[in-house]
Parts: structure tokens; sequence; C-alpha cells
């Protein structure tokens, strides 16, 4: 794979992270959980979820787990009082964005970034609310921002 594709595969990463991120704290939020309550029902310390979430961190596979299952663990007793149900299915975590963003890191092994589909660089540029969040936390590297500012700035 060329350096250049594996950089722009890690920067994918990257905002396919935050994005899913995004979307889990969009049901916290939701269900009026706060980050410190799920880092507790994780076991994990008090500002853990918080951290991760506000530093872009790439949490373990692990780790993810245990803030789903503590999420739908808080739910699932909220829920038996209200008789509703509250928990939400892994999937619903993965949005078409994201799974585009998969797709592109996947097929990124066998691509040429020269020859990009313009598709592929338009659904790139329209990432920039990604970037952005992560050029600012000081998530990325100088190579994935000349790679990202080199495929918004192409004419394509």
């Amino acid at each position: 794979m060329d350096d250049k594709n594996l950089v722009l595969q890690k920067l994918l990463t990257k905002m396919l992270v935050k994005s899913v991120l995004n979307n889990f704290h969009n049901q916290l939020k939701r269900e009026k959980i706060s980050h410190a309550e799920l880092s507790r029902k994780a076991g994990k310390l008090e500002n853990a979820f918080n951290k991760t979430f506000n530093e872009c961190e790439d949490p373990s596979f692990s780790s993810f787990l245990r803030y789903w299952h503590a999420f739908n663990s808080i739910t699932e007793i909220s829920d038996e009082k209200l008789n509703t149900k509250g928990s939400f299915q892994f999937e619903e975590l993965i949005k078409k964005e994201d799974q585009k963003m998969l797709n592109l890191i996947s097929q990124l092994k066998d691509y040429d970034l020269n020859s990009m589909a313009i598709e592929d660089k338009t659904f790139l540029k329209r990432l920039k609310y990604y970037f952005d969040i992560l050029k600012l936390s000081k998530t990325l590297t100088d190579e994935e921002i000349l790679i990202y500012e080199e495929i918004c700035s192409s004419n394509n």
C-alpha cells in the first residue's frame, strides 16, 4: 500500500471513531445519561468516557463494549420503571456516512489516490467537520493534515 493511502486510511479511521463516538454521545443525551454515570457503570474512572470523547481517543474494543453494556444496563433499569425500551442496538451507532467511510477505508489498499473518483473526493470534502474537530484537538499528524488538504484543494 502506498504511504499516502496508509495516511488517508489512518485519517479516515480517526474520523470514523469520532463519528461513532458522536452517535454514542447523542444516545447518552437522549437518555439523559452523563459521561460520569456511564464511566462509573462501566467500572472506569468517572472522567474516562469524557476524556475519550473530548480528546477524540480511539477506545479499545473492550472499553467500547463496556460503555455500550453500561448504557444498556442503565437504560434497562430506568426502562423497567417507565415500562419502555430505551436501549439501542450496536448497529444504530453506524450511520450511512460511517458505512461509506468503512467502505473507503477498506478500498484504500488498492486505490490510486491520483485517480480517485470524484464522488469519493466529494465525500471526503464533506467530512471537513470531523477533520476540523480532530485538527483542533491536535489528534492529527502533519501527514494526515497535508493529505486531506491536498484532496480538498484538488479541482475535482
